[in-house]
């Protein structure tokens, strides 16, 4: 662990007490609104939280390079607050608001983290450093879902909201400890993002993080529902290994990707991934939809520290902002995309589909793929110059 930045494990327990409230409550928030008939208000407010999200995202630069990336992180963790204790007030409008600025916030928040991260490791340590942050970062989120079920057991909705609302303060107050990093100003910061946005080699690449949250939107939308109906209810908790199996081998494919490469890395959890799916189409039983599910979660194991560190390889501090900016930005969609999917087609066709665009995805990326790391840097930033 002595590799690892005193400001990097820092950040890791900040976002791990972020995490612990948000995901703890955001995994209740619809089981909530329905216990009172107000079930749709979770789901618009969901909506309202990615939309808000993906929109956002590449303009948060223009707000880091002001004021810094530890305070734009510090900013965000206010409206974390906010939006679990709008929960508690059942208040349609505030709600709704908060929901919207949650979702800029959350922008916010990642960018800087992102951006952070990558500044404030070397380039042969950032897999394990991608790793170390990926493993508090699911065991406070695992965490949250377990005391929020007992709390919600044993006193009531309300008294969760307001005591989660607290733990992101908490951060807050934490993060200020952090070291503050500053960003390279752009003479045009409206320019910049529309050359990210229309950088080739950046946007094929984007298309990893889609993979990733494509997935993870499966997890949250069709699994649990193939699980009821194959296994029955009281194994619906299986899904958790999304998030279980990120806190025991994140560090570990962290740091495999920086002794083998990212490439190596991303390849292999792309055959993973497509041996899932392929699994959980084909095959019609309880076992199939175990091991294919366990496939997909590793696959997503594997892939969140490796991409968090190609981030910093392929960036320089002219183009890093945006280029996270960008990438969030496509994995929201990723996510939203699969929910939309698993909407309208609730039967394993789903996964054949979900195959198929991995197959596309991989031909998308097969000509940066080609390329080395280094290579694909200077492409990027002769291309967003």
């Amino acid at each position: 662990m002595k590799s690892i930045p005193k400001t990097i494990k820092l950040l890791s327990i900040v976002f791990l007490l972020i995490f612990c409230a948000y995901n703890g409550v955001q995994q209740y928030v619809t089981l909530f609104f329905s216990s009172f008939g107000a079930s749709r208000l979770g789901f618009y407010s969901l909506i309202l939280v990615y939309v808000s999200f993906a929109i956002c995202n590449p303009f948060t630069v223009i707000v880091i390079s002001k004021i810094g990336v530890k305070r734009s992180m510090q900013t965000a963790m206010i409206f974390y607050s906010l939006f679990i204790l709008s929960l508690a007030t059942r208040s349609v409008y505030f709600i709704y608001t908060s929901s919207i600025l949650l979702g800029v916030a959350a922008a916010l928040l990642w960018t800087s983290q992102g951006s952070y991260l990558i500044r404030a490791t070397r380039k042969n340590s950032r897999g394990i450093s991608s790793g170390y942050f990926a493993t508090f970062l699911f065991f406070g989120s695992t965490i949250g879902i377990v005391l929020s079920g007992f709390i919600i057991q044993q006193t009531s909705y309300t008294t969760l909201f307001v005591l989660a609302s607290i733990i992101p303060i908490l951060g807050l107050i934490l993060s200020s400890k952090l070291k503050e990093f500053t960003v390279v100003e752009s003479t045009n910061h409206l320019q910049a993002i529309k050359k990210a946005m229309t950088s080739p080699t950046a946007l094929r690449l984007s298309t990893i993080w889609f993979s990733v949250s494509f997935t993870l939107g499966l997890a949250i939308g069709f699994i649990p529902i193939e699980i009821k109906d194959k296994l029955g209810v009281r194994f619906v908790g299986l899904s958790s290994i999304f998030y279980l199996l990120p806190i025991f081998l994140s560090f570990y494919w962290g740091k495999l990707s920086d002794e083998k490469g990212r490439k190596a890395v991303l390849i292999a959890s792309f055959v993973v991934n497509g041996a899932g799916l392929l699994m959980l189409f084909l095959f019609n039983s309880s076992l199939s939809l175990v091991v294919g599910m366990f496939l997909l979660a590793l696959s997503s194991t594997m892939l969140n520290p490796t991409i968090s560190s190609l981030i910093g390889d392929i960036s320089t501090s002219h183009t890093l902002e945006y280029l996270v900016g960008l990438f969030l930005m496509v994995s929201s969609l990723g996510t939203i995309s699969a929910l939309v999917v698993s909407a309208l087609i609730q039967s394993e066709m789903l996964y054949l589909i979900s195959f198929i665009i991995l197959m596309l995805i991989s031909l998308i990326l097969l000509p940066v793929l080609k390329l080395e790391v280094d290579e694909m840097k200077q492409k990027i930033a002769e291309e967003m110059r």
